[in-house]
């Protein structure tokens, strides 16, 4: 697949909807082996130039049960 010259990764801390690494696409050592296999499926088959990985941190000041949540920070 040569669609694609650049990737962005965004992920956030703050997010409870979605694992941190799971958003950045990133192995872990204690990571299983589905997940590697996961992750190797999914970037190994693109022609890449930059992956880029940032990671966000929101200035949530909003106290309602989706910031409780992390809901805020997934939407």
């Amino acid at each position: 697949m040569d669609c694609f010259k650049n990737l962005v990764l965004i992920s956030s801390h703050q997010d409870k909807y979605v694992p941190f690494d799971s958003a950045r696409i990133q192995i872990c050592k204690s990571e299983p082996a589905s997940h590697v296999e996961m992750a190797n499926n999914l970037l190994g088959k693109l022609q890449l130039k930059v992956v880029y990985r940032l990671d966000v941190n929101f200035n949530i000041v909003d106290s309602s049960v989706d910031s409780w949540i992390g809901r805020t920070a997934h939407i």
